[in-house]
């Protein structure tokens, strides 16, 4: 989650200029590497929610992963949304003169800002609290089916079966399925439906243990060549025709499957062992992706304040944001019990 620092550091540079604040100067590097962080970041981020998920089902009563998941994400998400969204949305109408949109923001989801994946979990995790209170019987057989058919492949094989999962959730749509509907804002059916497959893939790898061997274990090689593929079909879309929509949602999720696949070697093979310093990255995570979006807007500000537009500004930003929410988290919210509460649910 910490990649989200160079993902809205990089949003300063873009040249499609979608984000909340953006420089006169468009550059097409910051263009790649949105493309490159955005293509794995949350899909692996939801196959570790899944896999963590079952986890904590499996450890827990069902009465204490309730509680664990509502401290832990719907407290953070509330009080984000009414401090640092709302002072983010308030600085950016200010600094840009025009009258705070507090219809988008308080009816229209505004206030959701960048914590919509919160929006996703509660609702993935609502599911999987009644399926193992209520339908584990049914569940158990149909999980058993799919893990059973995934040991019959290679795992580098699956990244080439994956994507017409998706492809077929999009083509859902075309027969009258409500996909791109939106719950006021806040939760999109499309977000919800396309990254729940990748919550479930996490499921399925916590109750296959040596399924996530082999996940975790599958050749890099394999992976970044699976990579390649999937870049030439997403950037020769073009040349294939009436077939160009297809080819780009393929290769997008071939480059999302083959990617999270690689993360996943690295980690395992790299940083699979005890450390403080990992141990202390990974609990100010929630902290630096909490903050880091209202910190990177007010640098932006300043650069178009002073009239600074050179590229050469991101990596100073990165390293500069990354550092004063770890230390933010170190010094401030990891020492005071309140804050802790309200922007970590611990």
């Amino acid at each position: 989650m910490m990649l989200g620092v160079v993902l809205h550091a990089a949003h300063l540079w873009n040249p499609q200029q979608t984000w909340l604040i953006h420089l006169d100067t468009p550059n097409a590097f910051s263009s790649l590497i949105i493309s490159l962080v955005h293509s794995f970041r949350m899909p692996a981020f939801f196959i570790l929610s899944g896999f963590f998920c079952i986890l904590t089902l499996q450890k827990y009563s069902l009465s204490k992963f309730i509680k664990l998941r509502f401290l832990r994400i719907v407290i953070p998400l509330v009080v984000t949304a009414c401090t640092i969204n709302l002072l983010q949305t308030y600085l950016a109408s200010q600094f840009f003169d025009t009258v705070f949109p507090w219809h988008d923001f308080f009816l229209d989801g505004g206030w959701v800002a960048h914590l919509w994946f919160l929006n996703n979990l509660i609702i993935y995790f609502i599911v999987s609290t009644f399926v193992w209170a209520f339908l584990k019987p049914l569940a158990r057989p149909v999980l058993h089916i799919l893990m059973t058919i995934m040991n019959w492949f290679p795992i580098g094989v699956w990244h080439y079966i994956l994507p017409l999962v998706t492809l077929a959730i999009i083509a859902s749509n075309k027969l009258g399925f409500p996909l791109y509907y939106s719950f006021g804002g806040i939760i999109g059916v499309d977000t919800i439906v396309i990254y729940s497959q990748f919550f479930i893939f996490g499921i399925i790898l916590r109750l296959d243990t040596p399924l996530m061997h082999r996940f975790a274990r599958t050749s890099p090689f394999t992976s970044a060549f699976n990579m390649s593929v999937a870049l030439y079909l997403i950037y020769r879309s073009n040349e294939f025709g009436s077939l160009s929509q297809i080819s780009e949602i393929y290769g997008t999720y071939l480059l999302a499957w083959s990617a999270s696949n690689l993360c996943f070697y690295i980690f395992y093979h790299f940083f699979n062992t005890p450390s403080k310093t990992w141990r202390f990255i990974s609990d100010a995570s929630y902290t630096v992706y909490l903050f880091h979006q209202i910190i990177v807007i007010m640098f932006g500000m300043v650069l178009i304040y002073f009239g600074i537009s050179s590229i050469a500004a991101f990596p100073v930003i990165v390293i500069t944001v990354t550092a004063l929410t770890l230390g933010l988290h170190r010094y401030i919210i990891s020492t005071n019990k309140w804050l802790r509460f309200a922007y970590s649910g611990k």
